[in-house]
């Protein structure tokens, strides 16, 4: 039986202290043209394992998110359009094997992490986050507005937003952050891993006084 699990870990403070200098920073600097992205996204056509197994076990699933921006995990199309054809030089020679870009208005900024052994321009983790106002100056911009997921996902959306599109999980809260985890951790039985060959698939998701400041989809390194 496949399992679908949630988990809510409440508090921390380390996400606030890495970011609290781009929670709400604002910027005067002038929005390029945003692009369209919703008619083009990707998605594992994976509805029917979800309803049986909620049928089997009584607990609602949900369906995992594997696009941001109009790139897929694990999968090389319009990565070098977005991040570069020199992408890959990007990474460093030690991990973490990440490189990012900036929203068009410098608030969000949008992370691509490699795996060691995976193909080129396949990258298994993406981050999206609050720029660092030290940062922005030293990463490239692109013409996207927001970096959002194919299910709707994107900063600033409420808790009660994003519940309404991922499932409804026992949430409990803090003054300083509530983190919503989602989980598929069941080759054996779960096609959506099966189709990746890779034993777990996490969405991570940050909320700072109700709103969602950053989210992490993925694959865990095996």
């Amino acid at each position: 039986m496949n399992k679908c699990r949630t988990f809510i870990i409440l508090g921390g403070s380390f996400l606030l202290l890495l970011h609290s200098f781009g929670l709400f920073a604002q910027t005067d600097e002038e929005d390029k043209t945003p692009i369209s992205i919703m008619d083009q996204l990707e998605k594992f056509d994976h509805k029917s394992e979800s309803v049986n197994e909620q049928e089997k076990t009584g607990n609602s699933c949900f369906s995992p998110d594997i696009n941001v921006a109009g790139i897929s995990l694990l999968n090389s199309d319009g990565v070098a359009e977005l991040f570069g054809k020199d992408v890959m030089e990007k990474l460093g020679e030690a991990p973490p094997y990440n490189t990012s870009i900036l929203s068009s208005d410098k608030q969000q900024e949008f992370v691509i992490e490699f795996h060691p052994g995976s193909v080129d321009l396949e990258f298994s983790t993406f981050k999206v986050q609050q720029a660092v106002p030290n940062e922005i100056e030293k990463l490239p911009v692109s013409q996207h507005q927001q970096f959002q997921t194919e299910s709707g996902i994107a900063l600033g959306m409420s808790k009660d937003e994003l519940i309404e599109l991922m499932g409804s999980p026992d949430v409990e809260e803090t003054d300083i952050l509530t983190t919503l985890t989602y989980e598929i951790t069941d080759l054996a039985s779960s096609a959506f891993l099966q189709k990746y060959n890779l034993p777990k698939y996490a969405a991570t998701y940050y909320f700072h006084a109700g709103k969602l400041v950053e989210y992490h989809i993925g694959f865990e390194y095996p």
